[in-house]
């Protein structure tokens, strides 16, 4: 009965009509094709990193982070329901958490985007790809540094790959 609940729950709270009206106005346009940066990492990185960061000046607070990662929970469900070896936060904890001060961070050892919300104890870990591939074992790599500096134990853990699969 509880997990009817929360799934429930968690249909209700992703499946918000304004996000849904704004997803369709950017599949029309792309600001890095327009700009000619499209195949630009970087730039990429850092405009993400930008509308993730509560505290920056686009005005929207904590709200597109939120819904960007209940967009991810939600979209890999299978996937995160499988991992053992973290504590995966779900819709409903982003839904209810205030994330106005988390931390994100841009190249952190090598870490495209490292978000930290040491409130709520949360680590989300983006490594963004653009005409690229993963390297030199990379993500392990990456998994290695969160887990040595952020206990499993005590963070609840997501990691993205843009372009790619999501894991963690």
């Amino acid at each position: 009965m509880q997990e009817d609940n929360l799934k429930f729950l968690e249909n209700f709270i992703c499946n918000n009509k304004e996000l849904q009206q704004l997803e369709k106005m950017f599949e029309k346009f792309n600001i890095f094709d327009c700009l000619k940066l499209s195949r630009q990492e970087i730039r990429h990185s850092n405009f993400l990193a930008w509308l993730l960061d509560p505290k920056e000046t686009h005005g929207l607070g904590d709200y597109f982070l939120k819904e960007y990662l209940k967009y991810v929970i939600q979209s890999n469900r299978n996937e995160l329901n499988g991992i053992k070896s973290y504590k995966v936060p779900t819709v409903f904890d982003i839904d209810c958490w205030n994330m106005s001060d988390i931390e994100v961070g841009r190249e952190y050892k090598n870490i495209d985007l490292l978000l930290i919300d040491e409130t709520n104890k949360f680590i989300f870990l983006i490594e963004n790809k653009v005409d690229s591939f993963q390297h030199d074992n990379q993500l392990e790599k990456y998994r290695q540094i969160v887990d040595t500096e952020y206990s499993s134990n005590d963070y609840k853990k997501l990691k993205q790959v843009l372009l790619g699969k999501y894991e963690f």
